[in-house]
């Protein structure tokens, strides 16, 4: 049986939670006599949200699925953190410039305007979605034949090619580790995507042999051996963004729960233990790397740059301005150069200059030396589409959450759940992303990854899987 966390009980706990935070949130900024007037409607959203979440359990009806769990906790810390925190901070700037207050007004509105647009969606389309699938039990893959070839090519590589390693960094090491391999290497960008392929096939493998072993001769030794497997995996992350531990952590913890279901406390308190401290480790590394001070200032201004703030939607909407003046008002080749700047074997062929990402940058920061700021996804749409289809984007990724959201409860082996609730939880952060990250990870992992699975189960090596036979 799957892990229903209670779901009854989850959902009353989540709604009154919302709400009384909400509430709280709320009232604190109706009574913040130091607010600038260009926040001056910012208690809508926590009001409105909170409101919602009450008031419709259609809302939350699946959060005991990882993809909408994700997602509601993405909303409140948008919509209830962000505007509190914002609140005690006086709506003052870490970093960058301020933008106009007039674009911070619309910005606001702009926001609320998302955030109705998708719980609509997930209240319309959630029970056609998660309502039509029929829960399956995860297994071992029947067949591992092509996943061995990809493991064995990713070894033959890193011999080749040893400075792909340095792709890699130890969670608990003081290096940044964030120079990474020499690009300019012959189909660096294929070698890469095969090395990490390999790395978490094998991982899966391993999880997959001591799940058929425990269910041989139920021994706890099987469980840690699949603990020490994904704990190892999660220590050496690319580069020294958080989420490379959190996001895999998040759902190798669920899936390990799900399949030795007597042993969930102690997989989730040794693997939740080690995300937690790798993230604390990672965030002390950062804040030193760039001489931040922790404040309630750093702290907001961090909580929009994530989250997609006002202040973020703002620069958006200095940015739509210029692309328009530019670009004209429905600038395609923008969002084809946005959509397609990482997609492998098709960025060569875009226009880097011609782009939402280096425009929004010069804003924030008023110079065009760094581009480290991701505009909101909702701000590209906005940029494409008007005010009317703002929010298109995000709906469509909150779609296509709750859809592979539901087919990850559907899958009947390790790999192919892990892939789809990977994926899922990817889109379920879709308002902390932005249009080029969600459609590259599509092209270049979710697809990819697809393909090998597709050639896995139809192209035999051997009659027995290697895994499952005894």
């Amino acid at each position: 049986m799957r892990i229903h966390h209670k779901s009854k009980t989850l959902v009353k706990f989540f709604r009154f939670y919302v709400g009384i935070t909400g509430l709280f949130v709320t009232f604190l900024m109706l009574f913040d006599t130091n607010a600038s007037l260009a926040y001056k409607y910012y208690f809508l959203i926590p009001f409105v949200y909170s409101l919602a979440i009450v008031s419709s359990r259609r809302l939350t009806y699946n959060i005991n699925h990882i993809g909408m769990m994700t997602l509601q906790a993405v909303m409140w810390v948008k919509y209830v953190l962000m505007p509190f925190v914002n609140c005690l901070a006086d709506y003052t700037l870490w970093l960058g410039i301020s933008p106009n207050d007039v674009f911070i007004e619309a910005s606001v509105f702009l926001t609320l305007y998302e955030m109705l647009a998708v719980l609509l969606t997930i209240s319309v389309f959630q029970g056609k979605i998660y309502g039509s699938y029929r829960e399956e039990q995860i297994n071992v893959p029947k067949r591992v034949g092509i996943y061995i070839v990809v493991v064995i090519l990713a070894m033959m590589i890193i011999i080749i090619f040893p400075n792909l390693t340095s792709r890699y960094r130890y969670v608990f090491s003081t290096d940044l580790g964030h120079s990474l391999a020499d690009e300019e290497l012959w189909l660096y960008g294929l070698w890469a995507t095969v090395v990490d392929f390999g790395r978490l096939i094998l991982l899966l493998l391993i999880i997959s042999y001591c799940k058929s072993s425990y269910d041989k001769r139920r021994r706890l030794l099987y469980v840690i051996i699949a603990i020490l497997s994904a704990i190892t995996y999660l220590l050496f992350s690319l580069g020294i963004s958080r989420w490379s531990i959190a996001t895999p952590g998040l759902i190798l913890t669920y899936m390990m729960m799900q399949l030795f279901e007597k042993h969930r406390k102690f997989i989730l308190t040794c693997v939740g233990a080690v995300i937690l401290v790798g993230l604390g480790v990672m965030s002390s590394i950062r804040m030193v790397y760039v001489d931040m001070i922790p404040s309630s200032t750093l702290w907001a201004d961090l909580l929009q740059m994530y989250f997609s703030g006002p202040k973020n939607i703002a620069f958006a909407i200095e940015t739509k301005k210029y692309i328009n003046a530019t670009y004209g008002y429905f600038p395609l080749n923008v969002l084809l150069n946005d959509f397609f700047r990482s997609v492998a074997g098709f960025s060569q062929f875009t226009n880097s200059e011609a782009s939402t990402i280096g425009i929004f940058n010069a804003f924030v920061y008023g110079h065009t030396n760094s581009q480290d700021q991701i505009i909101p996804l909702m701000g590209q749409s906005f940029i494409y589409f008007g005010y009317f289809l703002a929010p298109l984007l995000t709906v469509v990724a909150t779609i296509v959450m709750m859809y592979l959201d539901k087919k990850s409860y559907e899958s009947t082996d390790i790999v192919k759940y892990y892939i789809f609730a990977y994926t899922a939880v990817w889109y379920a952060r879709a308002m902390m992303l932005n249009a080029t990250i969600l459609f590259s990870h599509f092209t270049n992992t979710f697809c990819l990854f697809m393909i090998v699975k597709w050639i896995n189960d139809h192209i035999v090596f051997v009659k027995k899987d290697v895994i499952t036979k005894s």
